[in-house]
């Protein structure tokens, strides 16, 4: 074969069709020819936003990879409530005929600068302190003290700035707080490299008051901004509420004067329930949604990320002090929605996918919690009382919802997870996942029967076991019991999954998951059986996941699926609690 024909069989980028190279853009986000995930699942954000780097990268080799690649490159566009550019920035994508079609998601950060710090230098200082205490937590001394800092300056010098500003904190002049003449106290030798710690608050204030100022501007029309941009993207029908994640990254090294900016950041929703007792910006949380639905967007999916709120806030007008409300004691009827209420319930009547996951400190009630997860003055806001449990019933009223995740740990007192596990449940319920929550067993038991044939998976982590009161007397109870729970799991999965028997019964590989139809995960149970510590030290490896199973399911994830004969609980001689 000579040179010329070798040529023309040799085949380029440019040369493959459009499907192959479809297939080969698939592969490198997915690792997969084609998209394997469904879109309204509850993990539609990690698989949208999977391997984007690699996929810009890809675009920079050749102009017929870059164009087949765009589709790929923005599927969610994200913006902050603080950061006035990143909404203009949402609004360009919006407008670019190449990225706005293919845009199916919108993440908005909520974290935000602080009324308090704008205006007192003091609170600032104390607050960059905080931040520098954070700091530390993931910035070891032994690895960095080395590294140059930002401002050509070393970790000594730092720590004296850092020294300089907490003195001025804990001084008894606070007529003095603005003064340009006030002086950290100490030796007249060096006092000059004391007062340029001042120096750098004071410019680290302005800075701070000038984001806040320009976050403030934005703050009365931002939702509609927003509302208004989706709408002009057909597919961005997913909205994903986040928090600053609050884990600060190590300064990297600059040879700007302007030496703190490293440690002014927005405030994170965990910390502004902590020291800083501010006021989160609650109103703009639930508002998108109904600014979203009255765009004609018809919302699909709805995450809410890391927001930590505390079972009360100040937001709708409360039942007793709306115009016409009158108590009733000879009605069961639950008080009318509020106007507010309706709105978010209709803004949500299409989700297919809600995720709540506040992201709180694990085994912590807000009423307990060491994080104070109490809205600053609630006291003073008593007309506007509202439960978080009241939102998430909006929200999980939709009857259109497949794949559910609650983290009910938020509900003050105990609450069931009634409005998670609704009875009757969502017509076309796939998916629930449940964590931190009180379960009861009737509930659950009416649950699967209700969602026969569509449910394909459950998550029941750290969910506590609770007896309801029963017949005609109001202080009889049945308790029920976790290896009740087994049984209920198990009885059902078999049904769904065709098993007549278990694997292990004879015939079969024993090892072997038979084609599912309903997985069921269950972790961490507490209450019934597990409210005896003695029980819980000794039987909790029970529900640990097994790491020599390939499918890593525990002892009692087996016993459900019909891998064992045995309920693990009674094997271990916990006798079964009374249940009905």
């Amino acid at each position: 074969m000579d040179n010329h024909a070798k040529e023309r069989l040799q085949t380029t980028l440019t040369d493959l069709p459009v499907e192959l190279i479809d297939q080969i853009l698939a592969e490198l986000k997915w690792g997969a020819p084609a998209p394997a995930f469904d879109l309204d699942g509850l993990s539609f954000y990690e698989n949208l936003t999977a391997n984007t780097d690699a996929i810009q990268r890809v675009r920079l080799t050749c102009r017929r990879l870059a164009l087949r690649a765009t589709p790929l490159l923005l599927p969610v566009a994200s913006l902050s409530i603080s950061d006035p550019s990143s909404v203009d920035r949402l609004e360009h994508i919006a407008a670019h005929g190449a990225f706005a079609p293919h845009v199916k998601a919108v993440h908005v950060y909520f974290h935000f600068y602080e009324a308090g710090l704008a205006a007192d230098i003091r609170e600032l200082a104390a607050h960059l302190l905080y931040s520098r205490e954070k700091l530390l937590q993931v910035w070891p001394v032994d690895t960095t003290s080395a590294l140059p800092l930002p401002g050509r300056k070393t970790r000594a010098e730092w720590n004296q700035i850092f020294d300089d500003w907490d003195a001025f904190c804990r001084s008894d002049d606070p007529e003095g707080a603005d003064d340009a003449h006030w002086t950290p106290p100490g030796p007249t030798v060096g006092v000059e490299k004391r007062m340029e710690s001042m120096r750098i608050l004071r410019r680290e204030h302005a800075e701070y008051r000038r984001r806040f100022e320009a976050q403030q501007r934005i703050s009365d029309s931002i939702v509609m901004r927003i509302a208004n941009a989706m709408a002009r993207m057909p597919r961005a029908t997913r909205l994903v509420l986040d928090d600053d994640p609050d884990t600060p990254t190590p300064p990297r090294a600059t040879a700007s004067p302007a030496t703190a900016e490293w440690l002014i950041s927005p405030t994170s929703w965990a910390t502004g329930f902590g020291p800083c007792q501010s006021s989160p910006p609650i109103h703009t949380l639930f508002a998108l949604p109904v600014a979203l639905h009255g765009a004609g967007i018809e919302l699909a999916g709805l995450r809410i990320h890391r927001l930590r709120l505390p079972s009360d806030f100040p937001l709708w007008q409360a039942p007793e002090f709306r115009e016409g409300w009158s108590f009733n004691l000879t009605s069961s009827e639950p008080d009318p929605l509020s106007r507010e209420a309706e709105e978010l319930q209709a803004a949500c009547r299409s989700l297919r996918v809600f995720d709540f996951t506040p992201d709180y400190e694990p085994n912590s009630w807000p009423s307990d919690s060491p994080t104070c997860l109490e809205w600053p003055n609630m006291f003073c806001f008593e007309a506007l009382r509202t439960g978080l449990y009241e939102i998430l019933e909006c929200i999980l009223a939709s009857t259109t919802l497949r794949q559910v995740r609650v983290d009910l740990q938020m509900v003050k007192g105990g609450i069931p997870s009634e409005a998670a596990m609704p009875n009757p449940p969502w017509p076309h319920t796939q998916v629930l996942h449940l964590r931190d929550g009180v379960l009861d067993f009737a509930r659950l038991a009416r649950f699967l029967e209700a969602t026969s044939g569509t449910l394909t998976q459950l998550h029941l982590d750290g969910m506590h076991l609770t007896s309801r009161p029963v017949g005609p007397f109001p202080g009889t109870a049945v308790p029920y019991s976790w290896s009740a729970v087994l049984d209920l799991l198990r009885a059902h999965c078999c049904q769904e999954n065709g098993q007549g028997r278990s694997n292990d019964a004879g015939g079969g590989d024993p090892g072997a998951l038979p084609r599912a139809l309903l997985t069921v995960r269950l972790r961490r149970p507490l209450g019934a059986e597990f409210d005896d510590s003695a029980v819980k030290a000794d039987s909790a490896y029970i529900f640990d996941p097994d790491d020599q199973d390939a499918e890593r399911m525990s002892h009692a994830e087996k016993y459900i699926h019909g891998l064992t004969d045995r309920n693990p609980l009674v094997e271990a001689g916990r006798t079964p609690l009374l249940y009905s």
